[in-house]
């Protein structure tokens, strides 16, 4: 995948739905050599604490991926 060296996850507020999807993205691309950007709702997930704010994800990354819903992805786009 060149030039995706940052990959953004955005996921839908309930992330008790999400997140094995998310666990899977983030060693996806531990494995690629990919820096993981995550929102506030997949950093929680994850358990970390650096999760960002959609404006502040969309001026990071290269890719954006989009787990849950029509909503979500609905918002994702209107940030990014």
């Amino acid at each position: 995948m060149p030039g995706f060296d940052r990959i953004g996850v955005i996921t839908r507020p309930c992330e008790e739905t999400t997140a094995d999807a998310v666990r899977q993205i983030a060693q996806l691309a531990h494995k690629q050599g990919r820096a993981l950007v995550p929102d506030t709702g997949a950093a929680r997930i994850l358990g970390r604490d650096d999760g960002l704010e959609l404006e502040e994800l969309a001026r990071r990354i290269d890719l954006g991926v989009v787990v849950g819903g029509d909503g979500t992805l609905l918002t994702a786009a209107r940030h990014l």
